[in-house]
Order: structure tokens, then sequence, then C-alpha cells
């Protein structure tokens, strides 16, 4: 039904804000108030989160989904207008409108009354005992720092739970905002190859990274808009894997430059990650969907060729292919090797888990700039000892086999395009646990987001009564309009 006058004042002004927040967070970076914004950002974005979580469920889906896009590049610009290292707040922006998504705790508490959602209380209660360690044992100030970024992904996701009713327009809205997102993190990225903007320059300078390139024109590892090449590859394949069911021109525009980032990006893991989530879109979408992915493959090998002409690129890719076939050589997967016989002896060594704000990070570090260790293991580089770790013997247990009866029960769910194309894109982070810590944060993000939003379509089709009435009147709800 058309929507009413009301309505469409309504939908304007938190489009208008959205926008306003977003934009002039970017604008007001290059101007003497950036020192402000450090914690004006993360403050602001947390209240218009809460505000539009009450007042627009589209909206604040979307203003999430674009802090997430946006944020890290937004501290860069900060850092260097001011020229300090000291703005790693604003990158906290996202999580903490995932936060303010969260449900009530009556809510949560017959959200998680769910029979489908029995394996995510488990998670819960392993993501609670981590934190009781954390705060017996570090400082209560890191323990709750890294607590928010492990619960904000899932707050968010038992956000989208709790609207089931209007799962296909959140599909719909997910996936739209997607295709935006990589056309315009894809289109920096390849800029960002090809010029390298003086804050990323800066950026890449100061931090202790060793892993992405020189700080100078075609010899850097993407990165664009993200903190790092490995989440930006993980959010281009999320969301080129959710083009797959889009049938919007602009995905003709959106999948090119989403896949030269992409190449540039270098990220192994990631790239055996999109296969595998490629692979089974391929087997499991009809076949009319089949041709058109097969296509779009053709079409990728095109853009590819064209990427290589650039000597530089070719040299680049070719060098990364490479290393598949030459693994005992390779710096990388030698520091990992190294890393997991330092985990294992630490695992055996504390049964009851290091718990949340044990991490420690170098010099001039934020969540971009040092990688976070404990004792020298890099957690980022491998889920499972990010868990083992963090959990303990028994916790990881426990944390392992509700993640495993989880992702399984997602896995379970009808065979829709859309559902179809989000279980790809699970199946491309699930890949990568053994080499990428994939549960909090940004990653975290996408992985909770996916799972939720499959049992949430188990959760509807046990009611099918309750959808139908939430398809007939979703547009008739003025906070709710679209």
């Amino acid at each position: 039904m058309p929507l009413t006058l009301l309505e469409v004042k309504q939908n304007k002004k938190y489009r208008n804000m959205l926008i306003g927040f977003l934009f002039g967070s970017i604008l007001l970076s290059f101007t003497p108030l950036a020192q402000g914004l450090i914690y004006l950002i993360p403050a602001a974005g947390f209240m218009v989160a809460w505000y539009l979580k009450r007042r627009s469920r589209v909206h604040y889906i979307t203003f999430v989904l674009w802090l997430f896009f946006l944020a890290p590049m937004v501290r860069r610009m900060i850092e260097y207008h001011i020229q300090a290292q000291t703005a790693a707040m604003v990158i906290a922006t996202p999580i903490l409108a995932c936060v303010a998504g969260m449900p009530t705790l009556r809510r949560i508490s017959i959200i998680l009354s769910s029979v489908r959602l029995r394996s995510i209380v488990l998670i819960i209660a392993t993501i609670a005992y981590a934190a009781v360690v954390g705060f017996l044992t570090h400082s209560p100030v890191g323990m709750v720092q890294e607590l928010v970024t492990w619960i904000g992904p899932l707050a968010f996701a038992l956000y989208l739970f709790d609207q089931r009713e209007y799962l296909d327009e959140i599909l719909s809205l997910i996936r739209n905002n997607f295709l935006f997102g990589i056309l315009a993190m894809g289109f920096y990225g390849v800029y960002q190859y090809l010029v390298l903007a003086p804050w990323d320059a800066y950026w890449m300078e100061n931090s202790s990274l060793s892993t992405i390139g020189s700080p100078e024109r075609m010899q850097v590892r993407v990165f664009s808009t993200m903190n790092a090449p490995q989440t930006l590859a993980d959010f281009l394949i999320f969301g080129l894997l959710l083009c797959v069911s889009s049938t919007r021109r602009l995905r003709y525009a959106a999948m090119p430059f989403a896949l030269m980032a992409l190449a540039l990006t270098s990220s192994r893991s990631a790239w055996v990650g999109g296969a595998a989530g490629l692979l089974f879109a391929i087997f499991s979408l009809p076949a009319k969907r089949r041709i058109q992915i097969v296509f779009a493959l053709f079409g990728c090998v095109a853009v590819l060729g064209v990427l290589t002409q650039i000597p530089e690129v070719d040299e680049l890719l070719s060098a990364r292919l490479a290393s598949f076939t030459n693994l005992k050589e390779d710096s990388s997967v030698n520091q990992r090797l190294a890393s997991q016989q330092q985990a294992v002896t630490m695992f055996i060594a504390k049964p009851f888990g290091n718990g949340f704000g044990g991490n420690q990070a170098s010099e001039s570090s934020g969540p971009s700039y040092g990688v976070a260790t404990i004792q020298g293991v890099y957690q980022n580089d491998n889920g499972i000892e990010q868990v083992t770790l963090t959990y303990g013997w028994v916790g990881s247990l426990v944390f392992i086999f509700g993640f495993a009866a989880a992702v399984i029960a997602a896995l379970r769910v009808t065979r829709t395009p859309e559902l179809m194309a989000l279980k790809a894109g699970l199946i491309s982070l699930v890949v990568q646990v053994p080499t990428m810590g994939i549960f909090p944060s940004a990653t975290g993000m996408l992985l909770w987001m996916s799972i939720m939003l499959c049992l949430a379509s188990q959760e509807l089709q046990a009611s099918p009564l309750v959808s139908a009435v939430a398809v007939r009147f979703s547009r008739a709800e003025p906070q709710e309009a679209s």
C-alpha cells in the first residue's frame, strides 16, 4: 500500500539523519574540529543508532552496515589531520551501534527460549564465562573493551532475529546495501592502489602491520575503506555472493570494481573462502541462477585479464598465486606455524583460558595498528586459537559445540535464492576459521548475521501465520516504513 504523507516525512527525516552523520563525519575530519570527533563520533553514533532502532528498522540496519563500511577510513582521515595515532576509538562506532540494537533483557529471554537458539545460548554462556575470567585476571577496562567486540555483533544478530516477521524486507535491504557498499569499497580500493590517498599512506607508515605492503602507489595491499586487507576481502566476497541473488543492474558496475579490489588485497584465505562459497552457491541454486553465475565467472576472468595488463598487478597476483604451491617457504605461513606451537603451550598451561582483556598490542596500537596478541600468539590469524586461548579447556569445547550446531542448523534452511546467497557467505567465513579469527568485530557481524537470519527463516517456517500477517502489514507501520 502507498505511504502516507506522514510516513514520507518520517522517512526523509531518518534518511537525512543517516546521511548527515556519515558525510558530516567525513567532512569534519578535515577541519580543526577533527580532534573532538574522536569521542563525538562513537557517542553520537550510539545515540543515532539507538534512536533509529526505536523508530525505523530499515534505517537502523542501513546505518549499522555503513558504519562498518566507512568508520575505519574516517579514523584514518582524523589521524592524518591531527598527525597523531589517537583516534582508534572511532572504529568502535559500528560495534557500539550494534550494542544499541540489543533487545531488552525480557525480549532476549523470550528470543533465547526458541528451540532453534539453544546453540546460541551456549555461545552466550561461554562469552559470559570469559568476561568473568577476564574481570578476575585482567584490567576491567580491557575486559569490557574486548567483551564489546564479541557481544556487539551478536547483539545486532539477535535484533535481526527479533525482527524475523520482516525477513524478506531485511534480506532485500541487506543485499541492496552491500551492493552499494561493495561498489564504494571496490572503487575506492582501486583508487587506493593507483593513487594512495595521504591519510592511507600515513596510516601505513605508522602501523606495525608488516603485511600490508609499502606506503606507495601500486605497492600497497589494498584495504580500501576498511582497516585491513583481510577484512576488506571478506566484506567484498560477502557482497559479491549476495549479488548473485540481485536483479538490479547496478551489480554490473559493482561486481567488477569489487573483484578488482578483492584481487588487490592478496588475501589468500579469503580467496579460498570465496571459492568455497561460490561452489556452494553453484550447486545449491536453481539452473537459471547457475547459468548467471557461469556468465559472471566469465566476466570475472575478463576483468582480471584487463587488470593483469598492468605489470605491477601481474607481478603481484602471479607471486601470490605461486605461493599456494610453495607454502613451506612462505613467511606468513611459517609465522602462523610458530604461533600455533606457542598457542598449544599456552592452552595446556591455562586450563581456564585467558578470558577477555588479556590481549596485548604493539606500541602506537589500536585495533587497526598493532595485531592483538597474547604472549606472542597472533589471535587474529587463527579462529581456533582465538577460541581455545580465550575460553580454556571446557569453555572452548562448549563454544565450538554451540558454534558447530548453529552453523549446521543454519545450513539446513530452505533453498530460496536470497538465503542460498547468505549461506554461501557463511560458508566463505567458516572455511577460514583455521586461518583467521572470524568471531568478534566486523567479521563477526557478517558471521552472526548470516547464522541468525537463517535461523530466523526456520522459525518463520514453524510459525507461518505470523509471517503472513507481517507480510501484509509491514508497510502499514509508520515507524517501520521503508
